[in-house]
This record gives C-alpha cells, structure tokens and sequence, in this order.
C-alpha cells in the first residue's frame, strides 16, 4: 500500500482495507511509520522522544503503535493556503506601435 494510500487511512481506517479480512496493523517500525507521515527517520525520532507518538521494544527494535499514528496525523492541523495576487497584464513590446 502506498504511502498517501496509509496516511488516508489514518483519517478514515475504512480504506485501509483493500481486501476482505485485511487487519490494521498493531505497530509499525519508524523506517515505515516517517514514509507513512512523509517526515525523516530523525523528525520521527524526535516526536518520539517528545511523546507524539507511543512505542513498545520488542528486541532491539523499537514499535510505534498504528493507534498514535492515526491519532497524530488527525491532529495535524488544516493546510492553508493564501490567494494568489492576479498578474499584471504586461503589454507586449514588440507589438507595440511606433
């Protein structure tokens, strides 16, 4: 599953499942979970550290839970944009009269 396809699903669990009987996962390693939010390995780390996201060792490996994740990207704030300034009609040089 792609990576926009998973960060959807985060808003709406309903399209993760592509298939009858597919399960969410429980945890996600933070290789996968920064291509999921499209941050670096390192910004996830920091988030991490700071509580954003909740994680489980199992090993060496260190298992962020799918549950923060989601919980995390709905709590992302709304994209904003500003208005676009119209153009300035510019008046062709060479076309004008001499």
């Amino acid at each position: 599953m792609h990576s926009r396809k998973l960060i959807e699903a985060c808003l709406d669990p309903s399209l993760l499942d592509e298939r009858p009987g597919t399960l969410e996962p429980i945890f996600l390693s933070i290789k996968r979970v920064s291509e999921i939010m499209g941050e670096g390995e390192w910004r996830t780390k920091e988030l991490l550290a700071l509580g954003a996201y909740e994680a489980k060792k199992s090993g060496r490996r260190t298992l962020i839970t799918f549950e923060s994740v989601k919980r995390r990207a709905a709590s992302l704030p709304a994209a904003t944009f500003a208005k676009r300034k119209p153009r300035k009609k510019r008046q062709a040089s060479h076309l004008a009269e001499a």
